[in-house]
C-alpha cells in the first residue's frame, strides 16, 4: 500500500531510529497510555508529561504544553510558524512546503522526524523514570542530533545557497 507521506518518513537525511519512530506514529501504532490502558495495561491515561489530557499521539506531540515549547523552539529555529491546531500529517506538508529546494526539504524531514523522535523518548523518560525533564533539554539533543547529521548529507551537489543555508542554522 503507498501512502503520501513515505518520502517524509523514509527521506535519505533522517536517522533511520528517527524514521522508525515517526513511521510508527504515521501508522498510529505507538504506545500511548490511550492505547494502554484500552489494552487494560495502565488505568490512567493522563499524559505523562503534563497530566492535563488523555495521552494520545497528536497529544504528545502537538497539543501537550511541554512538547509544544520543543516544537515551538525547533520551528522557530528552522524559521517556520506553527499553527494552533497543527497536526503531525499537516505540519509535515507545511513543512516541505516551504523548501526552496531539494536539500532544504530533506533537512526539514530530517528535523520533523528527530523533533517526534525526541519527543518520544522525552515520553518515554517521564513514563518509566517518573521524572519529566525540561523541554529545552530536549532542544538542544535535537539540534545536537540534526547538525551531526545534515553536516554528514552536505555533499558538493549542494549549491552554495543550500550550503549557506545549513550553515546559517548549525
Amino acid at each position: 500500500m503507498k501512502v503520501d507521506w513515505h518520502h517524509w518518513v523514509w527521506n535519505s537525511y533522517n536517522v533511520p531510529k528517527h524514521s522508525f519512530i515517526a513511521w510508527m506514529l504515521m501508522l498510529g501504532k505507538l504506545k500511548t497510555r490511550e492505547r494502554l490502558k484500552a489494552a487494560g495495561v495502565v488505568s490512567d491515561d493522563r499524559c505523562v508529561l503534563c497530566f492535563a489530557e488523555t495521552e494520545t499521539s497528536n497529544h504528545v506531540f502537538f497539543n501537550c504544553y511541554r512538547s509544544k515549547r520543543v516544537c515551538e523552539h525547533i520551528m522557530l529555529w528552522m524559521g517556520i510558524r506553527m499553527g494552533n491546531r497543527e497536526t503531525i500529517y499537516t505540519s509535515w506538508k507545511k513543512w516541505g512546503r516551504q523548501c526552496r529546494s531539494r536539500n532544504r526539504q530533506k533537512a526539514y524531514y530530517a528535523v520533523q522526524t528527530a523533533m517526534v523522535y525526541h519527543l518520544w523518548m522525552y515520553r518515554n523518560y517521564a513514563y518509566w523514570n517518573n521524572v519529566v525533564r525540561n523541554p529545552e533539554i530536549i532542544v538542544k539533543e535535537i539540534k545536537q542530533d540534526i547538525k551531526h547529521r545534515m553536516q554528514s548529507c552536505v555533499t558538493l551537489k549542494w549549491n552554495r545557497e543550500d550550503r549557506n543555508w545549513l550553515s546559517n542554522i548549525v
